[in-house]
């Protein structure tokens, strides 16, 4: 999707299955996918089905939350789970794993490189300083433009027991 300030990959995973599926390709964001061009990626198709968007990690300690979408990657590519195979009939799913991939690389536990909490910048993000808020939410915005968007779901946890 793109490079953290680090120039980290932030990875987007699309999986649903193949019905419903258009000739039409999802368009090309400006200034995201870095690896678009280089490798010669084409873009996913566009499907007659909404699309579930789910992200993990804004916040770095949140680890049980990277277990969820783990959890979630391993249920719907599991070709034997009828569930899944009920889920990617019906729907497209957007996954963001790691949303501040240098604060989790750091061992920072709400802050980014810059010492930002970057769930704060989801109004108004900027590419030169927030380049991954901006990259999910330019992604967001487009399945919700294409009449897609179904849910956004962006997952938190606590990594200590409390009350």
């Amino acid at each position: 999707l793109v490079h953290s300030l680090e120039k980290r990959s932030v990875e987007l995973i699309t999986i649903t299955d193949t019905s419903e599926m258009t000739n039409e390709v999802e368009p090309f964001i400006k200034g995201l996918f870095p690896l678009h061009k280089k490798e010669k990626k084409t873009r996913p198709r566009i499907f007659n089905k909404p699309t579930v968007f789910l992200s993990a990690r804004v916040h770095p300690g949140e680890a049980p939350a990277s277990h969820t979408i783990n959890g979630i990657i391993d249920l719907l590519t599991d070709k034997d789970n009828i569930v899944a195979k009920e889920c990617l009939k019906r729907f497209v799913f957007k996954i963001v794993p790691i949303l501040n991939p240098d604060g989790v690389y750091r061992g920072y536990y709400r802050v980014d490189t810059k010492g930002q909490n970057l769930n704060r910048y989801y109004t108004d993000p900027k590419f030169e300083t927030q380049p991954t808020i901006y990259a999910v939410k330019k992604a967001i915005e487009q399945q919700h433009e294409l009449g897609k968007l179904k849910v956004y779901i962006d997952f938190h946890a606590h990594a200590g027991k409390k009350g």
